[in-house]
């Protein structure tokens, strides 16, 4: 499984990523502080599940969800 996860705050990327360390399920983790930069990702790369947080500077998990599910229709999407 690909994941990406979207955290304008530093040590939440940090947290879920040792949280998820080791889980055997996830061949890739990818990690983003802020929506372009994962829209832009999402433009050459595919992912499974996005893993996003309610509240960002510039925007909200939701209006991501929609932009990234506008790159890929298959992407699961999880808020934090």
């Amino acid at each position: 499984m690909r994941v990406i996860y979207v955290d304008d705050e530093k040590p939440a990327l940090d947290n879920f990523r040792f949280t998820v360390a080791d889980f055997t399920e996830i061949d890739s983790l990818e990690l983003f502080q802020n929506g372009d930069d994962a829209v832009e990702w999402m433009k050459k790369h595919a992912a499974d599940v996005a893993f996003l947080d309610m509240e960002m500077p510039g925007g909200n998990g939701i209006t991501l969800a929609k932009r990234l599910k506008a790159v890929n229709e298959n992407l699961r999407v999880v808020f934090v």
